[in-house]
């Protein structure tokens, strides 16, 4: 699966029938793996710092969409770094959640 196919098949870009709770605490997430990717290699600023603007309004539809296109154009490395830091919080909320 390519990086940019992931980034489509997050919840926060699916949009469609997502609650109030479940889209922040997505677009929280992905902010998180966003500013992990930026401090492993400062470079990214200039990059990640218009992508997580436009995902400050994540109920936003074009501003998601606007994420989603900066995320694509990023270097594949910087992908991949985001989408590992992403699944590491998702797996961490979810085994929360499971314990309960």
């Amino acid at each position: 699966m390519s990086p940019a196919a992931s980034f489509r098949l997050m919840p926060i870009f699916r949009g469609a029938g997502l609650g109030i709770f479940k889209m922040g605490g997505d677009a929280v997430r992905l902010t998180q793996a966003m500013e992990t990717a930026w401090k492993a290699n400062p470079d990214l600023w200039d990059a990640l710092y218009p992508a997580a603007v436009a995902l400050g309004d994540p109920f936003n539809r074009e501003r998601r969409e606007r994420c989603l296109s900066l995320l694509e154009a990023l270097p594949p490395r910087a992908q991949s770094k985001i989408l590992t830091a992403y699944a590491r919080k998702s797996d961490g909320i979810e085994r929360k959640g499971s314990a309960a």
